[in-house]
């Protein structure tokens, strides 16, 4: 289907009467997708370095994979040596009110400070939550063969405009691609819609002398 199009579905034709219903077009599925997608239990979010599992309402890891180096200095502190670059996995786990972060190289045990979370304090599935609800209410949406096209102006959830195509699957958003320029992965693929696993505080934590900027 191409462009915003609207089928006519002809249902219990008989010889006196014939009821029908009209298709869902571009706008709607994908608005209605978006929704049952954002009101979703649970989903995972694959990004580029990074996985993101979300488990409503409010608890969130989110494991990112990098890389890092470490500086050495000599005996007289004038001078140093790099090692690396080695991998290294920042690991953060949002629970309601608590905040918890692991910064952790390739081979160690994670150690997780904890802190308050931060009034506005948010992480990756709070912003594709904002994409997917912005999603949902946005008029602005094409058919394009089988991926839908969209923009999505600034507002409070999406702090930048956004163009971008999307994917429906089995009635949820399975994967949006941003068009360059905006600042925000330019693809993310989503699954494990209401069966995400389950995220939960780390078992160990230290306490963390990190305050919130006023």
């Amino acid at each position: 289907m191409r462009g915003i199009a609207v089928a006519l579905v002809l249902l219990g034709v008989s010889s006196s009467c014939a009821s029908g219903s009209l298709a869902p077009s571009a706008t709607t599925k994908l608005q209605a997708a978006a929704t049952a997608t954002a009101h979703a239990k649970s989903f995972t979010v694959l990004l580029p370095g990074a996985e993101i599992t979300y488990q409503a309402p409010d608890r969130v890891q989110q494991v990112e994979h990098g890389q890092a180096s470490a500086v050495s200095s000599s005996s007289g502190g004038t001078t140093g040596s790099t090692s690396g670059p080695f991998g290294e996995t920042i690991t953060k786990v949002f629970v309601s009110g608590h905040f918890y972060e692991a910064d952790t190289p390739a081979g160690q045990t994670p150690v997780y400070p904890v802190s308050a979370r931060c009034v506005g304090q948010r992480n990756a599935a709070d912003y594709v939550l904002g994409i997917l609800r912005a999603l949902a209410t946005s008029s602005d949406i094409q058919a394009s063969g089988d991926r839908f096209a969209f923009h999505i102006p600034r507002n409070v959830a999406v702090p930048f405009p956004i163009r971008g195509t999307a994917t429906v699957r089995s009635g949820f958003v399975d994967s949006i691609s941003v068009s360059p320029g905006s600042n925000t992965p330019p693809a993310m693929t989503i699954g494990s819609i209401n069966a995400a696993p389950p995220v939960t505080a780390p078992r160990s934590s230290t306490p963390s002398n990190s305050t919130c900027n006023q």
